[in-house]
């Protein structure tokens, strides 16, 4: 061991102002990120201090810290020897109070910011009570455990299996904030269901979500991408007097649901899907067909469509979407000033088919007459029960020739 590594060892006084330095860095990232690395070495007049003939350091230090001029410091222990104090302008200090008194060390560099988060993790970052945050924080480490979307049912055997026996993982982030107690289960559940979107890619997924009124019922965001053939599984199919998919009975689930974001994400043309109904079927008639028989069932709902679809149907979709999204909240509303007693979606759907039944377009409500409830039709309905619908665009619909949206 070479000299200056032996005295630097055996120096006390050094050893104990680099303690209180640590320590008053690691109170807080303020602190952490205001005052910089110290590096002591003794000045070229200190002189040597003993204790019972132990020696213990130097009386004064070259304090050579962030600023560009390096310092030199008298020092001193107190009398239990237990803390060391700095002179500074003609007064002792504690090391403590003699750091916050020097120029922060800041760094305009991006990278420089970084690298002080980065170490303040990795020294007082590993740990900590959670429960001390205030709840506001809290509820942000929730959101971003879980992220945006989540696979519900990860572990089940249909998510595990996809189409044609195809396997893949669906690991799901921030599950085990549901298992340390009963608090941070609850506001984690909280945050899950209403900030989290529940992403459904398996038709076989739809009925254990939906069956559970208590789950269900605390569900906001909802986001499907199901293939062509699932979709007309949950909201039915019928073409030229011909049922050619029936309803589900799960699907009612959603008029129950009240939702503040619902996706319907088209899935890509494809020669080889998971039906043989839908294998090189044309992408502008498949999309329509969808976007018909789901709109009984989200209307009311605030709406996006993503994935391989048109542009303009898109638009218009979304459009008729959001103006029965008004409709709607106007009617709610309406019957809550005038005592009509529940006001959901499923009301909303018995009121409307009490307005078609009268084929007036609406009813009065106090005083008010309604108008037209918009209705979404599919243009150039096929007259022919006959799948796959044959592509007849002038650019044949391809994975290809299309992209998302």
């Amino acid at each position: 061991m070479n000299k200056m590594n032996r005295i630097r060892r055996l120096d006390q006084i050094a050893l104990r102002i680099d303690l209180e330095i640590e320590a008053y860095r690691a109170k807080s990232f303020s602190n952490f990120s205001l005052v910089g690395t110290v590096l002591l070495q003794p000045a070229e007049d200190a002189i040597e201090v003993f204790a019972s003939d132990e020696w213990l350091g130097f009386d004064k230090y070259i304090f050579d810290d962030w600023s560009p001029r390096k310092k030199a410091v008298e020092v001193r222990l107190s009398r239990s020897m237990s803390k060391v104090y700095i002179k500074h302008i003609g007064k002792w200090k504690a090391v403590a109070e003699f750091l916050s008194l020097l120029d922060p060390a800041t760094s305009t560099s991006a990278a420089a910011s970084w690298d002080v988060l980065w170490a303040w993790w990795r020294i007082n970052g590993k740990s900590f009570r959670l429960l001390d945050l205030p709840p506001e924080v809290r509820d942000l480490i929730y959101e971003h455990s879980y992220g945006p979307c989540i696979h519900p049912y990860p572990d089940s055997k249909t998510r595990r299996l996809g189409p044609r026996g195809l396997t893949f993982k669906a690991a799901q982030s921030g599950r085990e904030l549901l298992k340390i107690n009963a608090q941070i289960s609850r506001e984690a559940r909280d945050v899950l269901f209403l900030r989290s979107s529940f992403r459904l890619e398996r038709y076989g997924l739809i009925a254990p979500l939906l069956r559970n009124l208590a789950q269900r019922s605390r569900i906001r965001r909802l986001d499907l991408a199901l293939s062509h053939r699932n979709y007309f599984r949950l909201f039915g199919l019928k073409l030229a007097g011909t049922r050619l998919y029936y309803i589900s009975g799960r699907v009612q689930a959603l008029r129950y649901m009240q939702l503040t974001s619902v996706a319907l994400h088209i899935a890509p043309p494809s020669f080889a899907t998971e039906s043989d109904d839908f294998d090189g079927a044309c992408q502008v008639t498949v999309t329509k067909w969808l976007l018909d028989v789901a709109w009984r069932w989200v209307r009311g709902h605030p709406v996006v469509v993503t994935g391989y679809v048109k542009d303009g149907e898109k638009s218009e979709f979304e459009a008729l979407c959001k103006q029965e999204e008004r409709r709607f909240a106007s009617w709610k509303l309406q019957m809550h000033a005038i005592g009509g007693g529940t006001a959901d979606l499923t009301a909303y759907d018995e009121w409307l088919s009490v307005a078609d039944a009268d084929g007036e377009g609406g009813i009065r409500l106090d005083g008010e007459l309604v108008e037209e409830l918009p209705k979404y039709e599919v243009e150039g309905s096929s007259t022919s029960s006959h799948l796959p619908p044959p592509c007849h665009c002038d650019v044949p619909c391809t994975i290809q020739t299309w992209s998302a949206v």
